[in-house]
């Protein structure tokens, strides 16, 4: 039977088996020179010096391989039987195994022009053509290779330096109906029932916890392929990794992920231009998706009745209030999501040297919200707690009303005080359909400056999206404390493209996850590493 596990992939590009697995490493010359990049930057070093010192670790390693082509490493199964296919570029396969002669493994004559390695319990046959040697577990694989096996890698060396891509619904049923079954197995087996927790408790938590299982099959059943990416972009200055999913065409799951596409945000104005972070998130939830979530919410609801009930250290009065304020935030979130519209979107800005955060979130009857928000500062002021200086109602704009606390700073907080001041101001505030959060002197004119600017009517927006510019975070605090190696980091990274981004965009029947590196980002992580080494030889002179 593992004979034929590879035969549809001889034919190469008109195979119609998907393979489960597929690890592409792009062409050599391409990852060194990245390397090279990647180092230099992170060791301030120039690349000639880089370039040697790569050349003399790898170039034992790499001697007879062809550096312009890519490798790739395929697996796939047929029944239960595992098997893999690979492609190395070399002419010489018989030099770059060499070193196995120490272990007293040689590469023997197989026949029809094959070589074949005895591991003990497997045998692995290659074949030596003029530009590749395909290797495989089984024989009839390698007999009559495809003219470009480059074409098996789905394009992923295109893009990255490193990818794998696993194809979900090649694994057999029979395997992942066994995974499953492990899964429930021992879901079943958590689901006890704890020490006094009521029939309502128990019977939401084990609903929640079938539900949790029902999404998760449907996940191994409807997801077809999960792709993950690494690579380093030198002309861009740049790194970033990639996760991609995507679900088979015509599924739920791939409905669900449909939904991303209609991405748009009513929040616009929180997004500060030119700030030192940003995010947001906004999308469609669907429906299927909502009730899911909405169930969880109940269960996690009644865990915390029950915690609540049978505390005997929280006082009666004490309570009812939890009650009334767990009650009401489990009501807006179920809302929220039976509403089945997501937008949130907040920034931080340094400018003039103060640091201020603004955020906004669309929520289901923020004035319940508003409504636990006074009862818990109420409840808090009769038991005499020592609050700071709280005032509520303190600002309206439209709809929404503002509360502010001012929190000091003692003078024993030097560098807070550095920071801050000797005071810092924080602000939430409730809409009709909005809750609002401030930071920073002077946030609430911030607050009012976003809410009348954002767009209304809505921007079109990536589903998740945000960034951290760590150079103007590190230059804030250069700029407000006086030690010398955040000043030495700050001028390390300088300014401008210097940030962490991350991003969620919608891809047919999916959806790809995207985190990136800048080179001033890249440079930072190096100077914190030298000042680390530095200061560990300062410490232990020996």
């Amino acid at each position: 039977m593992g004979l034929m596990l590879f035969a549809p992939l001889a034919q190469a590009q008109n195979a119609t088996v998907k393979p489960i697995v597929t690890v592409a490493i792009n062409r050599l010359d391409e990852i060194k020179k990245d390397i090279i990049y990647i180092a230099s930057v992170i060791s301030g070093q120039p690349e000639q010096t880089i370039a040697a010192t790569v050349e003399l670790q790898t170039g034992f390693f790499t001697q007879g391989l062809d550096q312009t082509k890519p490798i790739g490493i395929i697996g796939t199964a047929s029944g239960i039987t595992p098997g893999f296919y690979a492609f190395v570029p070399t002419k010489n396969i018989q030099q770059l195994l060499a070193p196995l002669a120490g272990f007293g493994l040689q590469l023997q004559d197989a026949g029809d022009g094959l070589l074949v390695l005895q591991t003990g319990g497997l045998d692995v046959y290659f074949n030596q053509t003029d530009t590749y040697c395909f290797i495989s577990n089984a024989r009839e694989s390698v007999v009559k290779p495809p003219e470009d096996p480059a074409k098996l890698l789905d394009g992923l060396t295109d893009t990255y330096d490193l990818a794998a891509k696993l194809n979900i619904q090649a694994i057999p049923v029979a395997q992942r109906a066994l995974a499953m079954s492990q899964i429930r197995t021992a879901m079943e087996f958590s689901l006890q029932r704890l020490p006094d927790e009521t029939d309502a408790a128990f019977e939401a938590r084990r609903k929640a916890a079938q539900d949790s299982f029902q999404q998760l099959q449907d996940v191994v059943d409807q997801l077809d392929s999960l792709t993950f990416g690494l690579a380093v972009d030198g002309e861009k200055k740049r790194a970033f990794v990639d996760v991609s999913m995507a679900a088979v065409d015509g599924s739920k799951l791939a409905q669900q992920f449909g939904a991303y596409e209609l991405a748009s945000t009513k929040l616009s104005g929180f997004l500060a231009e030119n700030a030192a972070a940003q995010l947001s998130s906004a999308y469609v939830i669907p429906p299927s998706e909502a009730g899911q979530i909405i169930s969880t919410l109940e269960s996690a609801k009644s865990q915390i009745d029950a915690a609540i009930n049978s505390d005997p250290n929280i006082p009666a009065d004490a309570r009812e209030l939890i009650r009334s304020v767990v009650g009401n935030l489990m009501e807006v979130a179920n809302g929220t999501i039976e509403d089945g519209e997501v937008d949130m979107a907040g920034s931080v800005t340094t400018d003039g040297g103060e640091m201020k955060v603004v955020a906004a979130a669309k929520v289901a009857n923020a004035q319940k919200l508003n409504d636990s928000f006074k009862e818990i500062i109420a409840a808090a002021q009769e038991q005499g707690e020592q609050l700071p200086d709280i005032k509520l109602d303190a600002a309206q704009h439209g709809s929404a009303t503002f509360h502010t606390v001012s929190i000091p700073i003692p003078p024993f907080e030097d560098q807070a005080q550095r920071i801050f001041g000797e005071s810092v101001d924080l602000t939430v505030g409730f809409g009709e359909s909005h809750i609002y959060f401030g930071f920073g002197n002077g946030n609430i004119a911030a607050l009012k400056s976003a809410i009348t600017s954002s767009d209304k009517d809505g921007v079109d927006v990536d589903p998740l999206s945000g960034y951290l510019s760590v150079g103007s975070f590190i230059g804030f605090f250069a700029d407000k404390l006086d030690n010398p190696d955040v000043k030495l980091l700050a001028e390390a990274i300088g300014r401008g493209n210097d940030k962490i981004l991350m991003t969620m965009t919608s891809e047919k029947n999916g959806s790809k996850y995207h985190i990136e590196l800048q080179e001033g980002v890249l440079r930072a992580i190096g100077t914190v590493i030298q000042l680390q080494q530095a200061n560990a030889a300062v410490d232990d002179p020996f």
